[in-house]
């Protein structure tokens, strides 16, 4: 396959109550990394999301940006998990905030423990999405799935 190589990445963020294994100070980590290893052209947006889709930045950052990682991590550190995982919601905020960028290349990175409530299956998941880019090409999408089950049980 090929390496994707966007110009914007939106990572949204599970903060939901099944999310509770993954600590907050285990996604300000992963973040970090990755803002860290953004080249300066590319920009970075990032939503939390449960029942409901919280921006974690006001607006999109480029790659690079002093202070960002350490912005990224105390403000992940700050919401505490919720009720609820919206999935479609978050996706649909992502594609609303994306066509308001100027990304031509853009990749969506969802981190998600993977239990989501039953609507939230593929099909529908594409179709908002596709709903939303209109006639943009849609992002790219990459699930990183950490499944509390495997953690308690000390597999990785």
């Amino acid at each position: 396959s090929t390496p994707l190589r966007p110009d914007h990445v939106t990572v949204i963020v599970d903060r939901s109550a099944s999310m509770g294994a993954i600590t907050a100070q285990t996604y300000a980590g992963f973040l970090s990394a990755l803002v860290d290893r953004l080249p300066e052209r590319t920009t970075i947006d990032v939503l939390a999301f449960a029942r409901l889709t919280t921006p974690i930045l006001g607006s999109p950052a480029r790659g690079g940006q002093r202070g960002l990682s350490e912005r990224l991590a105390k403000a992940i550190v700050d919401i505490a998990p919720a009720p609820g995982s919206d999935l479609i919601a978050a996706l649909g905020a992502a594609a609303d905030r994306l066509s308001a960028s100027r990304a031509t290349s853009p990749a969506i990175l969802v981190v998600t423990d993977g239990m989501l409530p039953e609507p939230d299956n593929a099909a529908a998941l594409l179709a908002e999405l596709a709903r939303r880019a209109g006639k943009s090409k849609p992002p790219d999408i990459v699930f990183v799935v950490s499944d509390p089950t495997l953690l308690a049980e000390g597999l990785r």
